[in-house]
Parts: C-alpha cells; structure tokens; sequence
C-alpha cells in the first residue's frame, strides 16, 4: 500500500506525495493556523479532483487515522501497566518487613479456605497453619489443632504467589479425615466393583462346571449306548445262531437238539428281557412314579428265593453264601416286584465285584420300627469317591484296572430312588480291598 505525504510550502500550496515513506495527520498539526488553511486547501483540492480520486484519499486519511489510533492506545495501556507494577512494588516494599501476624488473622485464613472448599465441593474437617521454611517453625497464626508433625502429611503452598518480592512463608493445609473421605468416596466404586467381580467368578465357576457335567454327561452316554449295544448284540447273535441251526437237515428231525436250542434262545430272551427293564428302570427313577402295590410279605423267604436264582453262578464261582436272619419281624409291608429286584441287584453286585470265591453274607434285623437287610461281601471295595457316586446314574465302578463291569449303572440308583420312595433309609459302609456292606432299612408298616 503507497502512502501520501501532504506538506505545504511557504506560499501555501498543498503538496500530496504518494511515494511518501512518513505519515502524518491533520491533527497532528499544532500550529492551529496552518491547521486550517491545509483543511481548506484539502476541501478545495477534493472538489478539483474526480470522485474515484477521492474515494481513494479518503481511504488513505482513514486508515492513517487508524493506524494513529491503535499505537497511541497500546502505548496508553502499557503506562498504565507499568504504573501498576511500580504501584505493587511500592506496596510490596512498604510490606516486606511487616510481620504475617499483622497482616492476617487465623479467623480471616479460615474463612477463605472453607469458602475456597466449599466452592470446590469439599466438606472436610481442616487444619491450617504458616509455616516458615527457613526456620523450619510454625508461626503463631494456624488452627488449634494443627502440630508439627503434621507438616509432612501437609498440602503447601506459598501464602502470598502474587507479590513481586517473594517471601518464604508457606501456607500448610492438613485433612485429618483424609483416608477416611477417600474410602467414602470410593465405597460405591469399590463395592460395585467388588460385586461385579463375584458375578463374573460366580458365573465362570458355573459355567465351568456346566461344561465339565455336560463331558460327563456325554462320556456317560455314550458308555450307555456302547453297554446296551453289547448287551443286546450278544443274545440276539446266540438266538440267531440257534435258529439256524434249528433250520439245520440234521437237527431239524432230533427232538433232544431242538429242545436244546429252544431252551437257549429262551434263556437268551429272559436275558434280553431284563436288559430291557433295566432300561425301562431309568424311566421309573426320573419319574420317581413306582406305583407301589403295598401286601403283607415275608422278607425272609423273598431273600431265599432271589439268592436260589443265583445257586448256578454261586457254585460256578466256587462262592458261599451266609444267612443271619434275626429279625423276629420278618412279615412287612412292601411291594413284592420291587423289593426282589432290589434284593436281586444288591445280590448280584456282590457277585460282580468279587474276584475269586465270593463270601456273601445277607444278615436282618429288627430296628425301631424298620426292618433291616444287611449284605455283605469279600469284594474289591470301594473309595470314598467312589461311594459318593455309585448311586448316580449310569455310574459303574472299574473292576481292578480294567472297566469291565456289566450292565447299564442303573441297578444302585434304582434301589435308592425305591427305598426312599417307600420311606426308608439306605446306607453303604466300604473300604478298598476288604468289600462292601449295604444296608437298607424298610419300614414295617406303610400306614
């Protein structure tokens, strides 16, 4: 932007130098007479000049004026400054050497700091004190109960941060209550953290285990259906067998051949038949619907017939069985069907988990108003763990080493759920290597 120098001569003429490099204003003229002969030769020299001529000087004399203007107000503003600063000096001098004590009062130190607090949503118990470093002391002007060994755990800050000549003194602010606004003040985060961590361990533990009884109920499963495959499978491959050689040209004329190989297929199908109401048994025992059909029945002949079902594999296994029926009350009410197949599976678990040459004692006796059968046998026995589990369905205890146990797992969780169906009580005692007792306790009367 050029700038226009305007000077007059001694004969008055006005002369307007664009290239100019100083600006001046008309107000800056002192002299009042030369002042006013410039207006007039202004005004006169706009009229001789074209409009767009004008426009442009127009807008050089104000922004002239501008310019002018803002230099003269920042240097107003920097004396005023200054005078400030000198002003605070002074005042800073006249106070350097006056004593705090004069200059505050504990009463004045504690209504700032409540009031400063309390604008910060603080509602804290306080304690205050001015402390001179220099001299490692507390001045006279503190709260009651603000001690020296309280300036460690202070907060500090200088007592006076805006004067110019700095002083030592420190204000020292100390919260008694401190810990325990922090622990208040994170109670709510606290707990709420600590409630939502036991949800998430609480659900992860179910969760886990979940997902270990879904594998075992899996692994389960599929022993089952393995067990029942094999159980099945081997009596209808002997029946088969039979048949065909029934079919036989050279047995289908023997009578004593013929008999022969009925009588095994109809041994084969009894077979197949109490795999099936050991499979039916699973029902009864999720429903715990037995329909009991409750007569008088002498137990101790019900223990003889069932132990004559087992006379062949007695001898077979070069086993014994021992009786000891002291109950004088041997006559009671039960269900005839479910007590001989509760008589039949105990017995025939000893059998199983016997090794060589069973010894099985079945023993009864009277208690209360129960009646009692006690079978005892020379077996493998069992583990703690084990006894917890042999109830559970489809729960079969290894032989030895070896998982080579018959059956489905439903015999023991059968005669449980029907003993206490019928209120009674049952019990195992066992220890590995010396066998197992159960005991079961009916009672009497069903009235």
């Amino acid at each position: 932007m050029k700038h226009v120098k305007v000077n007059m001569d001694e004969g008055g003429i006005i002369h307007v130098n664009s290239e100019a490099s100083d600006v001046i204003t008309i107000s800056q003229i002192e002299d009042e007479e030369t002042r006013f002969k410039t207006i007039v030769r202004l005004d006169s020299l706009k009229q001789s000049l074209n409009a767009d001529s004008y426009q442009i000087i127009s807008k050089i004399e104000d922004s002239v004026n501008i310019i002018v203007r803002n230099r003269l107000t920042y240097y107003q503003k920097r004396n005023e400054n200054l005078e400030d600063v000198i002003d605070k000096m002074v005042l800073d001098i006249q106070q350097i050497n006056e004593p705090i004590e004069s200059r505050l009062s504990a009463e004045q130190i504690n209504d700032r700091i409540s009031e400063y607090l309390f604008d910060k949503g603080i509602f804290l118990p306080f304690e205050f004190a001015i402390y001179h470093p220099d001299s490692d002391s507390l001045l006279s002007v503190k709260s009651n109960h603000f001690y020296s060994e309280n300036i460690s755990t202070s907060y500090k800050t200088r007592l006076f941060p805006e004067n110019i000549f700095n002083k030592p003194e420190l204000l020292l602010l100390n919260f008694p209550d401190k810990k325990a606004h922090i622990l208040k003040s994170l109670a709510l985060l606290l707990s709420g953290s600590g409630l939502f961590t036991i949800i998430i361990l609480v659900t992860f533990f179910i969760t886990v285990r979940i997902i270990l009884k879904q594998k075992k109920l899996a692994d389960i499963k599929s022993d089952f259906i393995n067990n029942m495959t094999h159980e099945f499978k081997t009596p209808i491959a002997t029946i088969s067998l039979a048949i065909d050689s029934i079919n036989n040209s050279k047995v289908i004329h023997d009578p004593e051949k013929i008999k022969h190989f009925t009588g095994i297929i109809g041994e084969e199908n009894k077979r197949m038949n109490a795999r099936v109401e050991n499979v039916l048994q699973m029902s009864l025992i999720d429903k715990q619907d037995f329909a009991f059909r409750y007569e008088d029945v002498d137990m101790h002949a019900i223990i003889h017939e069932v132990v004559k079902q087992f006379e062949l594999q007695i001898q077979k296994q070069d086993g014994n069985i021992h009786f000891d029926l002291l109950a004088h009350v041997h006559s009671i009410e039960t269900d005839v069907d479910h007590m001989t197949t509760i008589l039949t599976n105990l017995v025939d678990n000893a059998l199983k988990f016997s090794d060589n040459k069973p010894e099985i004692t079945i023993a009864t006796e009277n208690s209360n108003k129960f009646f009692s059968i006690k079978i005892k046998d020379n077996g493998l026995g069992m583990t703690k763990e084990e006894k917890h589990k042999i109830f559970d369905k489809f729960y079969r205890v290894s032989k030895g080493d070896i998982h080579n146990v018959k059956g489905f797992g439903l015999g023991l969780s059968y005669v449980k759920a029907v003993v206490l169906s019928m209120g009674g009580k049952i019990d195992v005692e066992s220890t590995p290597g010396t066998g197992s007792e159960f005991i079961i306790s009916i009672p009497i009367d069903q009235m």
